[in-house]
């Protein structure tokens, strides 16, 4: 998180997105993944987040126990959902609630995981992920540190398309993904997973 914030703060997109950072690894910021830009020039923003709690618009009136539930607001307010999953650098692909949210939230997805995630949430939940819409070729560069350049390059692209437009044609197939994921309330492993997240 604190390598994705720092480079979309760089591409001067971070202020078009409503972020939360609360505790976060360092995962290091090379010239390979900055486009030729010295690192120098992005010292202080790294350690700014590394060192700092940052909470989104909707969460900064909240109580500290807020945290642990959902803001719902932050998701209803929010055309894409950039989920930044527990497994990034580990060679394999572990699916938390934070990759259901966008599904349910009627949402554009783009993950931060590890490599053949986005394939997998596909595979074992048959999610649209609009592949029409967002380019999630990322998802098969298996170096680290080249899928997160390519991941903010995709972000950008997407924050210069005109998404509400896009989001209005396209009502049905948000709507699909989330009675998607009210089936899957149906089997009782499911139901439990995803109790916690949404119920």
């Amino acid at each position: 998180r604190v390598a994705l914030l720092s480079l979309l703060k760089k591409e001067d997109i971070l202020k078009n997105i409503n972020y939360s950072l609360v505790g976060s690894d360092y995962f290091p910021i090379t010239n390979r993944v900055l486009n030729d830009t010295s690192i120098t020039e992005m010292e202080n923003d790294i350690d700014a987040f590394h060192k700092g709690m940052f909470y989104t618009d909707f969460e900064k009136d909240k109580s500290e126990n807020f945290f642990y539930n959902i803001c719902v607001d932050d998701f209803i307010n929010s055309y894409v959902n950039i989920i930044t999953e527990s497994f990034y650098l580990e060679n394999k692909v572990h699916i938390s609630e934070k990759s259901l949210k966008p599904f349910w939230f009627f949402q554009f997805p783009i993950f931060v995981a590890s490599p053949g995630h986005v394939s997998k949430v596909k595979q074992k939940y048959n999610f649209d992920l609009f592949e029409d819409i967002i380019d999630h070729s990322y998802d098969t560069i298996t170096d680290s540190v080249d899928r997160l350049g390519a991941i903010v390059n995709e972000i950008k692209r997407v924050n210069d398309l005109d998404l509400k437009n896009i989001y209005k044609k396209n009502k049905d197939r948000f709507t699909s993904n989330r009675l998607k994921c009210e089936t899957y309330l149906d089997s009782f492993e499911d139901y439990l997973f995803f109790k916690q997240i949404f119920i």
